[in-house]
C-alpha cells in the first residue's frame, strides 16, 4: 500500500531546494509574530508539491490530542476549517506509526488496511485521495513533538516519498521554531501577567541598581511621587526624595548590598503632595550566579492609616480597660454593699433574737412567779376539798345515827338529804377533785413551757460554750411543737454526741429555722425526720421532710439574703441566710438535697472545736459541704 520512492530530476530538485529555503525564511518571521508567516510558508510548500491542505500539529503532554494546530488549505479545499484532527486517539493506526518515527505515505486512501478504519472514514468524509504524514522530531532529544500531514484531493495526485525525505532539515527547524514561538508566547504572557499584577496593586514595588539609582518601579510607586513608570527608570533618589529621606534609603540599600540579607524598615516619606506617609519597606537582595548582589528588590506598603487605626484601637482598648475596671469596681462595691446589708440584717436579726430571748426570759420570769402561787394554791385546794368532802361524809354519818333516836331528828335528816340531792353535793364533791387535777395538769404544762422558754432564752444569751446538740434539738422541738403537731409526724434518731464548742443559742436558731421551713413545706400531713451522729472531729445533724421539695433554680438561691418563695408578708427571706452565716461562723457547712414532690434534706456539719475562721483554715469559702 505504501508508495515506493520516486526520484526527482535534477531540475526539479534544484527548484525544490530553492522553495525550501524561501519557506524557511518566511517561517522564521513567525517566531516573533502570529501564525500567518508559518501558514504562508507551508502554503508555498503546499502549492509547490500540489496538495490541497497541510496541517501542522504539536502533541499535548499526554499525546492524545493536539495542543497546537496550524492549517493551510488551498482554494480547491471544499471543507470547513473545523474539520481538523482533534482527538488523535481516534486514529490509532496513524498515531502508532508516527510515534515510531515512521513516515506515512498513502497513494490511494481507498486501499488502507482494516486496522485503519477510522482513518479511511475520515479521508472519505473529506475527499482525500492521497495522504502523507511525517513525524516532527526534536534534534537534541529525538522525541516526537508532533507531526504534519499533506492532503491531496485530486484523482491523479501523486505524492513522492523523495520530496518528503528532503523536508527533514526543514522539519527540524520548523519544530524548533514552533517551540521557540510557544516559549516566547509563554514568556510574553508571563510578562503581561506580571506587569498586570505589578501595576494593579496598591503595594509599591521597585528595584535599586545601587544605593542611589532606581532600576524601575511599578505604577503604585511612581504615582506616589507623581511620576510615570518610564520616568522612574534609572531615576536618582535625590531627585524625588528629600535629602534626609534619600540618605536614610541609601544607607539601608547599601547595608543590603554589603550584608547580603533582607532588611525591613518603617520609613516616613513625603509624597508628591508633601504629605508624610509611613511606609513599611522590605529590601530584598537579588543574587547573581556567583552569589553577588545584582540589585535590591523593594516592596512597600503604606501603613499610615493602619498606624492611625492602631492608635485608635489602643485608645479604645485603654478606654475599654478603664470601663472594665470601673464596672469591676462597681460590681465589687455592689457586692460589698450587699454583704454589708446582709451582715447588717443578720446583726439586726440576731439582736432581735437576743431581744426576743431577753423578753422571753422576762415574760417567763413574770409568768413563773404567779404560776408558782397557782400550783401551790391548787395543792392546798386539793387538800381543802378533800377535807370538806370528808367532813360532809362525817356529817351524813352523824345525822344518820341521830335519826334513829327520834322522829324529829329523822325529819331533819330527811330535809338534809333532800337538799344534798337537790344541790348535787355528791357530784360536786366528785367533780371538784377532777377539776383540781385538770387545773394542776394545765398549770404544770404552763410551767414546762415557761421552763423551755427560759432555757431557750438562756442559751440565746449564753454565748459560746460546750453544749449537747441533742438537748438543743429537743428544747427547740418542744418550743415549736405547736407549729408541728397538727400535720407532722416527727421521727427522731438522736445518736450519742460529744459536747460541741459552740454558741448553742445560735445553733438552736438554725434548728428552729430549718424545722419551721420543713413544716411549711408540708401542705396537709407529712413526716419530718431528725437524725444526729458524729464522725471524726465533727457532729452532723440531718433534718429531712417529705414535703413539696424545691426545683434547681430555687435551690441555687435559698441562702441568698431576702430570697423567699413565700407570699408578701409571710417571710423575710433571712431565715436560711442567717442560718448559713451561723454555720459558717462555726466553721461548718450545710449540704442541701431536694427533689420536687419528694422532699428536702438539710445536713449540718459542725466541728467539735470551733474554727476561728474558714479563711485561716483554707476551707471552702462558701461554707458548704
Amino acid at each position: 500500500m505504501l508508495e515506493t520512492a520516486k526520484r526527482l530530476d535534477e531540475t526539479d530538485a534544484g527548484k525544490y531546494c530553492l522553495l525550501l529555503n524561501e519557506i524557511t525564511a518566511i517561517a522564521l518571521q513567525g517566531i516573533q509574530g502570529g501564525d500567518e508567516s508559518i501558514r504562508s510558508a507551508i502554503g508555498r510548500l503546499g502549492r509547490g508539491i500540489g496538495v490541497e491542505r497541510i496541517g501542522l500539529l504539536l502533541f499535548s503532554a499526554d499525546g492524545l490530542s493536539a495542543r497546537r494546530r496550524i492549517y493551510w488549505s488551498s482554494e480547491r479545499w471544499l471543507y470547513d476549517e473545523g474539520d481538523e484532527f482533534v482527538s488523535l486517539a481516534e486514529y490509532p493506526w496513524l498515531m502508532r506509526q508516527l510515534r515510531n518515527k515512521e513516515c506515512v505515505l498513502v497513494a490511494d486512501t481507498e486501499k488502507l488496511p482494516a486496522a485503519a478504519g477510522n482513518e479511511q472514514e475520515y479521508f472519505r468524509q473529506h475527499g482525500i485521495r492521497s495522504f502523507a504524514a511525517r513525524p516532527l522530531t526534536e534534534a537534541v532529544t529525538g522525541r516526537t513533538g508532533g507531526f504534519w500531514h499533506f492532503d491531496a484531493t485530486a484523482e491523479n495526485a501523486s505524492l513522492a516519498c523523495t520530496m518528503f525525505e528532503s523536508l527533514q532539515p526543514f522539519e527540524t527547524a520548523l519544530l524548533a521554531m514552533l517551540q521557540l514561538k510557544e516559549e516566547a508566547e509563554m514568556l510574553r504572557q508571563e510578562v503581561v501577567e506580571k506587569n498586570l499584577l505589578l501595576n494593579n496593586t496598591d503595594i509599591q514595588m521597585w528595584y535599586m541598581l545601587n544605593p542611589t539609582i532606581y532600576g524601575s518601579a511599578n505604577a503604585a510607586h511612581a504615582k506616589f511621587f507623581g511620576k510615570t513608570c518610564e520616568e522612574m527608570v534609572h531615576c536618582q533618589i535625590y531627585a524625588i526624595y528629600s535629602l534626609a529621606e534619600a540618605n536614610a534609603l541609601a544607607e539601608i540599600v547599601l547595608s543590603v548590598f554589603s550584608g547580603k540579607r533582607q532588611i525591613v524598615k518603617e520609613l516616613a516619606i513625603r509624597n508628591h503632595r508633601h504629605r508624610e506617609r509611613i511606609l513599611l519597606i522590605s529590601f530584598t537582595p537579588s543574587f547573581t550566579e556567583t552569589q553577588e548582589v545584582d540589585h535590591v528588590i523593594c516592596s512597600a506598603q503604606d501603613i499610615t492609616d493602619l498606624k492611625k487605626m492602631k492608635k485608635v484601637i489602643e485608645a479604645n482598648r485603654e478606654l475599654q480597660r478603664e470601663v472594665a475596671e470601673r464596672v469591676l469596681a462597681e460590681a465589687r462595691l455592689e457586692t460589698a454593699y450587699a454583704e454589708l446589708k446582709n451582715a447588717q440584717m443578720q446583726i439586726v436579726q440576731q439582736e432581735k433574737m437576743a431581744s426576743i430571748g431577753q423578753l422571753a426570759a422576762g415574760v417567763a420570769h413574770e409568768i413563773n412567779n404567779p404560776m408558782g402561787f397557782i400550783i401551790s394554791n391548787l395543792a392546798s385546794l386539793r387538800e381543802y376539798s378533800a377535807t370538806l368532802v370528808s367532813f360532809i361524809a362525817l356529817q351524813e354519818e352523824s345525822l344518820a345515827e341521830s335519826a334513829k333516836t327520834s322522829a324529829h331528828q329523822a325529819a331533819v335528816c330527811q330535809r338534809v338529804a333532800e337538799a344534798k340531792r337537790a344541790q348535787q353535793v355528791d357530784y360536786i364533791a366528785q367533780d371538784m377533785a377532777e377539776l383540781v387535777q385538770d387545773m394542776e395538769d394545765g398549770a404544770n404544762r404552763v410551767k414546762t413551757i415557761v421552763q423551755n422558754l427560759q432555757g431557750f432564752a438562756r442559751t440565746s444569751n449564753k454565748g459560746e460554750g460546750d453544749a449537747d446538740l441533742n438537748e438543743g434539738l429537743e428544747s427547740t422541738i418542744r418550743l415549736i411543737w405547736n407549729e408541728l403537731k397538727y400535720k407532722v409526724t416527727l421521727k427522731k434518731e438522736l445518736g450519742s454526741l460529744p459536747l460541741v464548742r459552740c454558741n448553742p443559742g445560735q445553733l438552736n436558731q438554725v434548728f428552729m429555722n430549718i424545722l419551721l421551713n420543713a413544716a411549711q413545706a408540708i401542705e396537709t400531713q407529712g413526716e419530718i425526720k431528725v437524725k444526729t451522729w458524729s464522725e471524726s472531729d465533727s457532729v452532723f445533724v440531718s433534718i429531712s421532710d417529705n414535703g413539696a421539695g424545691m426545683p434547681p433554680d430555687v435551690l441555687a438561691r435559698i441562702f441568698e439574703p431576702f430570697f423567699t418563695t413565700k407570699d408578701v408578708g409571710q417571710g423575710t427571706g433571712l431565715g436560711l441566710s442567717v442560718s448559713y452565716a451561723i454555720i459558717k461562723e462555726h466553721g461548718g457547712g450545710i449540704e442541701v438535697e431536694s427533689e420536687v414532690a419528694k422532699g428536702t434534706t438539710f445536713t449540718l456539719q459542725i466541728p467539735l472545736g470551733r474554727a476561728e475562721s474558714m479563711r485561716e483554715k483554707g476551707g471552702d469559702e462558701d461554707g458548704r459541704l
